[in-house]
């Protein structure tokens, strides 16, 4: 049995290829491609559980490249793959949790350059 990865069975990804550096292509139906001025080097990938929004952002230039409406019952599993014949590797980073701001309402990065002093 092949199971084709599209949304209708469960999978939401872009992509790009060698050949075409300047397209990202995403895994909605119809398939839908997007010109780029540069290929992301890193890739953010948000899912918002709430809204049922999955976004994905370039990092270095802190811009979000698309945000789809997802529809999901049960678990969910990430995965990655970096591309056919890469041959750079892959770091996956979680970001940390957030945290609340204090009494002093100050922001979690003031009160880390605070403690840094």
């Amino acid at each position: 049995m092949s199971l084709s990865p599209n949304i209708s069975n469960g999978f939401w990804f872009l992509s790009s290829s060698p050949d075409q550096r300047d397209t990202i292509q995403y895994s909605t139906e119809p398939e839908m491609s997007l010109h780029v001025h540069s290929r992301p080097e890193t890739i953010g990938v948000y899912l918002d559980f709430d809204t049922k929004e999955l976004s994905f952002y370039n990092v270095e230039e802190k811009k979000l490249i698309i945000s789809l409406a997802v529809r999901f019952t049960g678990e969910i599993f990430p995965f990655f793959n970096p591309g056919k014949g890469d041959q750079s590797s892959m770091e996956i980073i979680q970001k940390p949790e957030q945290v609340e701001c204090n009494d002093n309402n100050t922001s979690p990065t003031e009160e880390v350059q605070k403690t840094e002093q």
